[in-house]
């Protein structure tokens, strides 16, 4: 069954989205249709350097979604595994349960209570007020990616895209900044892709994320890499795309 989506006009608050340094006081939000999507998995672990596979779910109904990204490695199994499910409120995706599972780690989860506007952490941490428009470290792909979809014309060269990301333990503020576009090679052939990072400050001991975005294929990320402080990373270059 397809499901059709018209561009939803959201009003976005401070802490959901920012373009050129203002608030955007309304975007426009049209999210890529479900599919899955095959990727080719490149990773460096200390000094193992690691090939592999990794597959994103996206399902998109009516007004939930859920995503699911596992990547593997050849003798090592699963280097990392992360989900995301919830609502569509005013602000385009609102997730109420994030997973992550990194190598050799065990699940931690993170709830995401919109009635109670309450973020709580499986590991313990404190409990944290939960913000207008927070996204996931998994969700937060697919609402640059809703946004893009809808209005290309405002993703140009170093224009900001500000989040408020939930993790394991707490939230931060990640700043997305459009590099361009780029020509990159996938099991599909040359795609044009359009290359957004969240690059924390040289002073900042954090991961570093890099996503690609091919506009010819429905804005889908073709290409994303966390890079860790360590020099550590997970490289996924797309290698099939089912539509469903």
């Amino acid at each position: 069954m397809t499901i059709s989506y018209a561009p939803l006009r959201l009003g976005l608050l401070c802490a959901a989205c920012l373009y050129g340094g203002e608030t955007l006081a309304q975007a426009a939000v049209n999210p890529p249709p479900s599919v899955e999507i095959s990727y080719k998995v490149r990773a460096k672990r200390g000094f193992m350097s690691l090939n592999g596979v990794a597959q994103t779910v996206w399902r998109l109904q009516e007004k939930t979604f859920t995503l699911q990204n596992i990547a593997r490695a050849s003798f090592f199994g699963v280097l990392q595994e992360t989900g995301s499910e919830g609502d569509w409120a005013d602000n385009g995706l609102a997730p109420t349960r994030f997973t992550e599972r990194r190598f050799r780690k065990d699940t931690t989860v993170t709830l995401l209570d919109h009635a109670q506007k309450k973020i709580s952490f499986s590991e313990g941490a404190p409990s944290l007020t939960l913000r207008p428009g927070t996204q996931d470290r998994a969700s937060v792909i697919w609402q640059i990616a809703a946004l893009a979809r809808a209005q290309p014309e405002k993703f140009t060269p170093n224009s900001h895209w500000n989040f408020v990301v939930a993790g394991r333990r707490d939230t931060d503020q990640w700043r997305f900044t459009v590099q361009g576009r780029e020509t990159i090679q996938t099991g599909l052939g040359a795609l044009n892709a359009l290359h957004l990072v969240k690059a924390p400050p040289p002073s900042v001991q954090e991961q570093q994320v890099d996503i690609w975005l091919a506009p010819e294929q429905e804005w889908y990320p073709v290409q994303i890499r966390l890079r860790e402080p360590d020099g550590d990373f997970v490289e996924q270059v797309v290698d099939k795309i089912t539509k469903k």
